[in-house]
């Protein structure tokens, strides 16, 4: 007996760390966006200082990803802060939405403007080609941008996988609630690319020969940024337009629903994200017969207090008294 208490303690306390890693992330959003928009600076700084030293299209292009990741990361920033205000008459479950507004604003402008310019440059350049000059020194800075973004992305990666094993990226990535994490993890995954992007095309210049390939690499970089930024726009449509809790969250819900003395079955729920990791829980529950009214109250406060001590994403809980159909019948 004393060996199965044991047992039931330890599975409970791993259950407890298991929602605590993925309501508590290791890393703040603030932190997560913050580092992520210093680095867009140095990055914006460097590359345009080695664009004027060597003529380089591909180190133009890098100067226009670094302004849109400014864009991006800074509007990003703007967003979740102003998302953060507390509730009022006029907006009664907060400003967290506004979040997805700040976000759609960067995203087109980093597609109908910046990426269209850098594709633009590079294609007039392929067209007609020019000399290159300190081939080194731009081998150095995007090798240094490589390096700082890859930093930055580490973050937004270990942020967004909340304690996950990290093959199991693309599945947090996608239940993921936090957009500001989305957003800079894309923005550093995208400077991490395109620096790559422009070695490759700058060192096959330095093996041909071939002045053509400043250009393809201004074009590719250009186009990398087009299939992020359609990318960050699909996940910006789905929670402008309401998308699900993930179903490991909603999960936890109704097991700290279920935990409640009184309760005997969670028969609806509906949870949506209002804003970073923000929810919105409706729930329909069953309860045992014969409750009085101070009961049920307390009954019902007790499922919300429970929701919240395990899922702090929980913002704003609605709970109601339901029948199961069979007992209706």
């Amino acid at each position: 007996m004393a060996k199965l208490l044991s047992n039931m303690r330890k599975n409970k306390t791993e259950e407890d760390l298991s929602l605590r890693q993925l309501s508590e992330p290791r890393f703040s959003d603030e932190r997560v966006v913050k580092t992520s928009v210093g680095v867009d600076i140095v990055d914006v700084c460097l590359n345009a200082l080695v664009a004027l030293a060597t003529g380089s299209v591909v180190m133009l292009a890098e100067v226009l990803r670094g302004i849109s990741d400014v864009v991006v990361d800074g509007l990003a920033y703007v967003g979740m802060k102003r998302s953060k205000r507390q509730p009022t008459v006029k907006h009664p479950f907060g400003f967290g939405q506004e979040l997805y507004v700040w976000s759609l604003f960067s995203t087109l402008i980093m597609l109908l403007f910046l990426a269209s310019l850098s594709f633009r440059f590079g294609l007039q350049r392929f067209l007609e080609p020019e000399p290159i000059e300190n081939i080194s020194l731009i081998f150095f800075i995007l090798t240094v941008s490589f390096l700082i973004n890859g930093y930055s992305f580490s973050l937004g990666f270990r942020r967004v996988l909340q304690g996950r094993p990290f093959w199991k990226i693309g599945q947090a990535l996608s239940q993921s609630t936090f957009l500001e994490t989305k957003i800079t993890f894309t923005s550093d995954l995208m400077g991490a690319l395109t620096a790559v992007s422009g070695l490759i095309a700058l060192i096959l210049f330095k093996v041909t020969g071939n002045l053509s390939f400043d250009g393809l690499g201004a074009m590719a970089i250009g186009l990398l940024m087009a299939l992020f930024s359609l990318w960050l726009l699909k996940n910006i449509k789905d929670f402008i337009v309401g998308v699900s809790a993930p179903e490991e969250t909603k999960a936890f819900i109704r097991q700290a629903v279920l935990e409640i003395a009184g309760v005997e079955d969670v028969l609806d729920m509906k949870a949506i994200v209002i804003g970073s990791n923000r929810l919105l829980v409706n729930l329909e529950i069953h309860v045992k017969d014969g409750l009085v009214t101070d009961e049920i109250e307390r009954l019902i406060d007790q499922v919300k207090d429970n929701i919240k001590k395990k899922v702090t994403s929980a913002y704003h809980i609605q709970v109601e008294l339901e029948t199961p159909d069979v007992e209706i019948k």
